[in-house]
């Protein structure tokens, strides 16, 4: 958006950069039933870091479950119940600090 100034008989125009107030209060707080952060072919190292860093959040909103494949590996599935954006986000920071983005899926 662009705003003018008056300023010493000068016009000149500046860009005003204006934060979606709206999206950043209710948008982080909606709530949905669940959301499933899925993390897919997972180690024993990074089953116990998962597990740890979910563990630091206590919260029962968050859960953690190892699901095995038909493939026989093993996938890392934290599910977020209610889930908030606000709190989805909590959820991947973790996740991320710990596995690479595409091997991330999320579901709801």
């Amino acid at each position: 958006m662009f705003q003018e100034h008056e300023r010493s008989g000068t016009l000149r125009t500046s860009n005003v950069i204006e934060k979606p107030n709206s999206l950043n209060q209710k948008g982080m707080e909606e709530v949905i039933d669940r959301v499933d952060v899925r993390i897919n072919n997972v180690d024993i190292v990074e089953i116990s870091q998962l597990t740890t860093g979910v563990y630091d959040l206590k919260s029962p909103q968050f859960r953690e479950e190892i699901v095995k494949t038909h493939q026989g590996m093993n996938d890392f599935v934290l599910t977020v119940s209610p889930a908030s954006l606000h709190q989805v986000k909590t959820a991947l920071q973790v996740v991320l600090k710990i596995v690479t983005a595409d091997r991330v899926a999320i579901e709801t």
